[in-house]
């Protein structure tokens, strides 16, 4: 649900209305944070087909948040290795980074907001937004997610492509 926010208009909305003076573009945002988006969408999908059933680790901890574009740096390579490690699995990361690799593959094909998590979406946004704006008190994923949903209007729902095809396969007859 959460990559219908996934866009230019919401975005723009949702950086107007917590940062109204900022200089950057809702475009920018994206950018930066789609390459870490897609990274983490294939550690969730690569712990879920070796079926190890991992716990999550804080993401917070594997990046620096900037000020401007591209606004995250993040190290993923010490993020997999917090993830695997937490869950005992750091002896077999090479065998997690290559299903992910497989994985990687197989999203190019598809929509961007289908290579990505939701949660993880609005968690680095917040991050984001608590340093660009901390007066802001914008610190929380749901908080976030909030904010998001009233970006979103029926009509721009309605051209989504996602939704489109949600509404045909559950139409009632």
């Amino acid at each position: 649900m959460e990559m219908y926010f996934f866009n230019r208009k919401a975005m723009t909305k949702f950086v107007r209305s917590i940062c109204p003076a900022t200089e950057f573009k809702a475009e920018d945002l994206l950018a930066g944070i789609t390459p870490v988006l897609k990274r983490l969408f294939l550690a969730r999908i690569a712990n879920r087909v070796v079926e190890w059933n991992l716990k999550p680790v804080p993401i917070y901890r594997s990046c620096k948040i900037l000020k401007g574009p591209p606004f995250i740096d993040f190290d993923f390579k010490d993020y997999v290795k917090r993830y695997l490690s937490k869950n005992s699995y750091a002896s077999r990361t090479s065998e997690f980074v290559k299903e992910m690799q497989k994985w990687e593959q197989k999203c190019r094909k598809l929509d961007e907001r289908r290579c990505m998590h939701g949660h993880d979406f609005l968690e680095i946004v917040a991050l984001i937004c608590s340093k660009i704006k901390a007066a802001a008190e914008v610190k929380s994923a749901n908080l976030v997610g909030a904010m998001l949903r009233c970006a979103v209007g029926e009509a721009d729902l309605r051209s989504e492509g996602m939704f489109q095809q949600l509404v045909k396969r559950y139409r009632v007859k």
